[in-house]
């Protein structure tokens, strides 16, 4: 341990970490100041009608869902610029920041105990080869490391390469994924246990939905889901 921090000490003193969204030399890959600058005031909301609450309810007033969403902060931003250096430029470093960051608000609205296991929105083989990981699962194990909560990357498992959601008008999203997702772990059984299911982005919730659904037929108890932003803000 003490070769490793005097190694990492004279790596930072000839090659400082520099902020990745602002390009300040700091300490850290994502600055003080540029995390100071995420709006994470977002609300747990319903993943069905969208209503927030000021805390998760055990049923939603508007629509009685039971599932629940919550995220880190808004797309927007430096939140914004984070998660897509993070997802598209490969700057797979950003996702310890950001996975500690999804951490904090995680404990702010969850017990860690309320959750029996973590899961990703899997994304399908053709397109983890193209990219090289997972960004969930990267934020997966940090959160799981901070709220000591397992987790499983072999339950769920996309078995259609669907069109990217994000080319495509909101309503034909809720088509495109359609049967997209399978449990391929039929030996491992999730029976009366809460789920949390975590992804980068909320939009309009299609994908979230689907794998609420396909996750529901293994008698599941509740399904809740934690992302880095949500791409809608409410104005009160």
């Amino acid at each position: 341990m003490l070769f490793k921090d005097l190694l990492d000490g004279f790596i930072d003193l000839f090659y400082p970490p520099r902020c990745l969204v602002c390009g300040v030399w700091k300490k850290e890959w994502l600055c003080e100041d540029c995390i100071n600058n995420i709006d994470d005031s977002s609300l747990p909301f319903c993943c069905y009608c969208m209503k927030e609450f000021m805390d998760i309810p055990d049923i939603c007033s508007e629509c009685n869902s039971s599932n629940f969403g919550c995220s880190l902060g808004y797309y927007e931003g430096v939140l914004r610029e984070a998660i897509c250096k993070f997802k598209y430029e490969k700057k797979i470093i950003l996702g310890q920041k950001l996975g500690e960051l999804m951490s904090r608000k995680f404990l702010i609205f969850f017990r860690p105990s309320s959750i029996n296991i973590i899961l990703p929105v899997p994304i399908h083989p053709v397109r983890m080869q193209v990219r090289g990981f997972n960004q969930a699962e990267i934020l997966i194990r940090v959160l799981s490391s901070k709220c000591s909560i397992e987790y499983s990357f072999d339950f769920l498992q996309r078995v259609r390469d669907t069109y990217s959601q994000v080319k495509l008008p909101y309503d034909k999203r809720e088509e495109n994924v359609r049967d997209a997702f399978e449990i391929i772990d039929k030996d491992f059984s999730l029976r009366g246990k809460n789920i949390l299911l975590i992804d980068d982005v909320f939009t309009t919730g299609s994908t979230i939905r689907e794998c609420i659904r396909v996750l529901s037929k293994t008698g599941v108890n509740r399904v809740f889901t934690m992302f880095l932003a949500r791409s809608w803000k409410t104005n009160f």
